[in-house]
């Protein structure tokens, strides 16, 4: 994880927004090196401080682009609205029981236990499509190489400018560099994502089941994922 961030770290500022982004940054590295309670809620204390900065911001980076999960959690409470029906209350006591169970896969990566994992996610607004992927290395008795475990959807833009509508269409599940995948339809779930925090480096976002995701820029979006709109 120190080998992710500190290239990271080195590039962002030392002042101003940054300061709070580069703290933010230190904090998680500090939780993978030593996971504890303490440093876990110095981190959600961080992502505060950080969302506080951008509160003036009125022209924040876009989200869209190649991102790679840093840190998340659930512990936030959830801002659920009733669910509109018993599909949605299903997918929902699924998604709480599944995140409790088997978190690497939901996407928590709240301490240093999934570090081996990759998560990361694929963002194009202009198309309405989000990708996410999750990574897991498999060990040698099992042939080495990596499980992936895809979840495709669409996004779209509600009247609140920083806040998406997400609806989970099918997830793939396939061995990396084989041939052949399991594709599953899933019964259209639905969830919400409002981002706190965006810059060229770094994005804070929150779920609308209570989790906090801290996230750092792979690579841009424009022009580089036509395979994703096509999803």
């Amino acid at each position: 994880m120190e080998a992710v961030l500190l290239p990271i770290m080195c590039a962002v500022p030392t002042t101003g927004r940054g300061a709070d982004s580069r703290r933010l940054l230190s904090t998680i590295a500090q939780l993978r090196r030593t996971p504890s309670a303490f440093n876990r809620r110095a981190v959600l204390a961080a992502v505060a401080e950080t969302e506080l900065s951008a509160a003036a911001e009125s022209t924040p980076a876009s989200i869209d682009g190649r991102w790679s999960l840093l840190f998340s959690t659930q512990d936030s409470p959830a801002s659920l609205a009733a669910s509109p029906g018993p599909v949605q209350a299903l997918v929902d006591a699924t998604y709480s029981g599944f995140f409790k169970i088997a978190p690497m896969l939901a996407g928590a990566q709240a301490d240093g236990a999934n570090a081996l994992a990759r998560n990361e996610q694929f963002l194009n607004m202009t198309s309405g499509r989000v990708l996410n992927t999750v990574r897991i290395p498999l060990p040698a008795l099992a042939g080495g190489g990596a499980a992936l475990i895809q979840v495709h959807g669409s996004v779209r833009v509600t009247s609140e400018a920083d806040l998406v509508d997400v609806t989970f269409e099918r997830c793939d599940f396939s061995r990396d560099g084989a041939d052949g995948r399991l594709s599953v339809p899933l019964p259209r779930p639905k969830g919400s994502l409002r981002t706190t925090y965006c810059d060229d480096l770094m994005r804070i976002s929150r779920g609308g089941r209570g989790g906090v995701f801290v996230l750092i820029r792979v690579a841009p979006l424009p022009g580089k994922q036509g395979a994703l709109a096509a999803s």
